[in-house]
């Protein structure tokens, strides 16, 4: 199966408020940080398939 475009992600990432934490080429996952209530926009980003969330709280 194609991999997503990398820099692509990333655009529709940053685009979101969000920010690309770590991009593992070989699997294909990647770890993001995006706010709150852009979550259900990643879904219609090129590439993404599948949104997993987490809480992360900061100072």
């Amino acid at each position: 199966a194609a991999t997503a475009d990398a820099d692509t992600v990333a655009h529709g990432i940053t685009a979101l408020g969000g920010t690309v934490d770590s991009w593992m080429r070989d699997t294909g996952l990647l770890s993001c940080e995006v706010p709150a209530d852009q979550l259900g926009e990643l879904a219609g980003i090129a590439g993404i398939v599948y949104v997993e969330t987490g809480e992360v709280y900061g100072s």
